[in-house]
């Protein structure tokens, strides 16, 4: 399979392609609810990212792809296979190098996040021999209560 990454520039159709797979996105690490459209609007004219790409396999769109300059990538797959995120890996490493490294900050290397909820992209992980570097924790408010 040859899946196409195309490079979101924020055009009216780009947005809402994104927001219709923003909708129907089953793990989510950066927010609870669904943004407003407007809202949504605003965050892919401003975006956090290095880098950012929609997924497709001929004219399906299937996710998205993202590079920070903190060399985190995010991967957001419905239904993710072994040969979507090698080919994805593979993309990375072709056309990024990672940022020079910045002590408790920056790593030399890439990395990606997923959220623990996504046990399909996990197991392809573990699968393609990724090691594990670190499990993350939400701090809530309530239990600073309960003290």
């Amino acid at each position: 399979m040859n899946y196409k990454l195309e490079a979101i520039h924020g055009t009216e159709e780009q947005i809402q392609i994104l927001y219709d797979l923003l909708s129907t996105r089953e793990y989510s690490i950066s927010h609870v609810h669904l943004p407003s459209f407007d809202d949504h609007i605003l965050f892919v004219k401003n975006h956090p990212y290095l880098a950012w790409f929609l997924i497709r396999l001929e004219n399906q769109y299937l996710g998205t792809l993202y590079v920070k300059i903190d060399n985190s990538i995010g991967l957001n797959v419905e239904n993710p296979n072994i040969i979507l995120v090698k080919e994805c890996i593979d993309f990375i490493y072709q056309n990024f190098s990672p940022s020079p490294p910045i002590p408790s900050e920056t790593p030399s290397y890439f990395y990606l996040n997923v959220s623990s909820k996504n046990q399909k992209l996990i197991e392809i992980f573990k699968e393609l021999q990724l090691p594990k570097i670190q499990i993350s924790f939400k701090l809530e408010e309530s239990l600073n209560e309960n003290r």
